[in-house]
């Protein structure tokens, strides 16, 4: 990442690393760049080397979330998903554009919006048996575009977040069961 700073594009270079017993110390110095050509071509080159992680990212993820193809465009895909939730008795908290966002900041990246979403009933039962499931409602469904590919996820209620949560059984468990049928089934009424 290159901080602007007093106008000047800055960007750190390592000069040393030296370990001192247990601890590391990290020095860095920041070189001026003196061309806008040279800047523009190194924002490139982040902005490419930022849309790789990304893609890497999302594959580290996999074991932990759920994730769909959809064949349709991220646009018509979170179209679908808020019909087919509001349909359920889900009430769509917020709808998150990261790719405008990200264009207003000057950054490119591929179409990226996040549905928040949550249905008090069960929100209600999740939150009295662990007061930290705030952390998870409203509840997010990411949809994507990766590598010219739609995809859609998240965290899988039923066994994920309940495992974080610490909810084996009850009421709460149920709830969540509920929740990952409702998601998978609105999932599959969506995709053509």
């Amino acid at each position: 990442m290159m901080p602007l700073l007093w106008g000047r594009l800055l960007v750190p270079v390592v000069s040393s690393l030296a370990l001192l017993g247990s601890a590391g110390v990290l020095e860095c110095t920041h070189l001026r760049v003196a061309s806008a050509q040279t800047a523009s071509s190194q924002t490139a080159s982040a902005q490419t080397a930022s849309a790789q992680t990304a893609s890497a990212n999302t594959q580290a993820l996999k074991g932990y979330i759920r994730q769909w193809v959809s064949p349709m465009t991220v646009a018509e895909t979170v179209q679908r998903l808020r019909a087919g939730l509001i349909q359920r008795g889900f009430q769509i908290r917020a709808e998150l554009n990261h790719q405008r966002m990200a264009r207003n900041q000057g950054r490119r990246i591929p179409a990226n919006t996040a549905l928040l979403v949550s249905k008090p009933s069960l929100d209600a039962v999740v939150m009295a048996a662990n007061p930290l499931a705030n952390l998870f409602i409203p509840f997010t469904i990411a949809v994507w575009d990766q590598s010219g590919t739609t995809r859609i996820g998240y965290w899988d209620p039923q066994t994920d977040i309940a495992a974080l949560l610490e909810i084996k059984e009850g009421e709460a468990a149920a709830a969540l069961a509920d929740l990952q049928e409702i998601l998978v089934d609105v999932i599959k009424e969506t995709l053509p």
